[in-house]
């Protein structure tokens, strides 16, 4: 009989052992498993982060090539005159020309506009580029 209750009092033992340790060790596995998933949702994020940082910086320099282009071909002296002259037949031929030039694939259409917006002149559909400029109207 005495044997028979050390066996009951063993189970109750190993069983009071199983709940307690399924007690301590659910809320720890929980706790370790939603670190780890914020740790992974972070990281996810970070890797976002760093993907538009560098997207935009490549449209930033794109952007800025673009806007070079314009200041290079509005300080052109001979494309200033053609432009104060009014003479749109020289400055569509000097804006295919300088156009040739252009290696950007993003630009599709140069044109320039008068004051009131009107367009004067663009480069021909063979000539890719998409600068666009507006002439103010200064004299000479």
């Amino acid at each position: 009989m005495n044997r028979l209750m050390n066996h009951a009092n063993a189970k109750g033992r190993g069983l009071a052992f199983i709940l307690v340790a399924a007690v301590i060790m659910v809320p720890a596995g929980m706790i370790i498993y939603i670190h780890i998933a914020d740790l992974r949702s972070e990281n996810v994020l970070q890797n976002k982060l760093a993907a538009a940082l560098v997207i935009s910086q490549g449209l930033e320099d794109h952007i800025n090539e673009i806007r070079d282009l314009g200041i290079t071909l509005s300080l052109d002296s001979k494309f200033q005159d053609s432009v104060r002259s009014g003479n749109w037949p020289v400055t569509n031929q000097f804006l295919e020309e300088f156009m040739l030039g252009v290696k950007d694939p993003f630009i599709d259409r140069v044109f320039v506009s008068d004051a009131q917006g009107r367009r004067q002149c663009r480069c021909s559909p063979a000539v890719s580029a998409s600068i666009f400029l507006t002439v103010t109207g200064t004299k000479a």
